[in-house]
């Protein structure tokens, strides 16, 4: 019988952490669901997952000997911490986010882009602080600090930010922001264009007569045409869009990723799995097989454009 299909023991809470800990090919939804109703008791052991994260990346370790059981514990422990706005594990967010971008990319694949904005949003304590310095520095992953640039524009649109304090901010980190990776610069004025970029113009436009951004990510026309529209529609679409909510079902956030859909006994479900990590959110009907196996997210891109591969045709 599989750990899915206990149902209880002396208090269920080692059923559903066995059910965080090994990977057995399908979504553990009925341990999600135990853990959602047992919260303050499981609560402590996803606050441990996380501490054994850093604690094992506090040892000069290679990378990939992270185990399996290290990224599946610590992706429930994330999603379940944010569904359950707890606020005492925003530092160690924030810390696990400022390790080097390797261990971050390793551990957290997809997540950076796809929900790392809604996890720092969901367990916000109110120190914009620590959110700032995640932003700002040149040390941490970019897409990661894009991810701190977002989840401003969330905090903005649940009303934890007045829009004088977003635009304030955004104006300073303009200037911060001089000569640093494009991508980032480009995730800024992704944001603006989010709220409405009318306060911001003419940073923006200095940074495009800097040649700080990036043009085939986004152009100054881009930014015009957002104008154009107005404050109201820009606003409107923010509020509609699905992308800047808090993480409040984490049976819906997760069940959809490709490596619950693979049977790991099968052969190519195992190479499945085995680029899972990097490839969560694949959507196919068959067994992901990237054409660039064996290049690094942070390599030089194959294509000649000097770009690295996550920056250019990983996207």
């Amino acid at each position: 019988m599989s750990n899915e299909q206990v149902t209880t023991n002396t208090d269920g809470i080692s059923v559903i952490l066995a059910n965080f800990q090994s990977f057995e090919g399908k979504f553990p939804e009925q341990a999600i669901k135990d853990a959602l109703e047992s919260k303050e008791k499981i609560t402590p052991h996803l606050y441990e997952f996380l501490e054994r994260t850093l604690v094992d990346l506090a040892k000069p370790t290679d990378i990939e000997a992270i185990s399996d059981e290290s990224w599946y514990s610590l992706t429930f422990a994330l999603f379940l911490l944010s569904t359950f706005r707890e606020k005492a594990s925003f530092p160690k967010i924030i810390q696990l986010c400022q390790h080097e971008p390797e261990v971050v990319d390793w551990l957290l694949g997809d997540i950076i882009t796809e929900d790392l904005h809604r996890i720092l949003g969901s367990t916000f304590d109110g120190n914009l602080k620590l959110l700032r310095e995640l932003i700002e520095n040149k040390n941490a992953d970019e897409f990661v600090r894009n991810a701190g640039i977002k989840a401003l524009v969330l905090l903005y649109k649940n009303h934890t930010l007045t829009r004088q304090e977003l635009l304030d901010y955004f104006a300073e980190l303009f200037e911060a922001l001089k000569d640093d990776d494009s991508y980032v610069i480009n995730g800024l004025i992704g944001c603006c264009c989010d709220i409405f970029p009318g306060e911001l113009y003419s940073e923006i436009k200095a940074a495009s007569e800097r040649h700080d951004i990036d043009p085939i990510s986004i152009d100054l026309p881009w930014v015009d045409r957002i104008m154009a529209g107005g404050q109201e529609e820009a606003l409107s679409k923010l509020k509609q869009d699905n992308h800047y909510t808090l993480i409040d079902d984490p049976i819906k956030d997760l069940e959809s990723w490709a490596c619950f859909r693979g049977k790991p006994e099968e052969s190519e479900s195992n190479i499945f799995y085995s680029r899972a990590k990097s490839n969560i959110f694949y959507n196919g009907s068959e067994p992901y097989i990237s054409p660039n196996k064996g290049i690094g997210r942070n390599d030089p891109c194959l294509c000649g454009s000097g770009k690295k591969y996550k920056k250019c045709c990983l996207c």
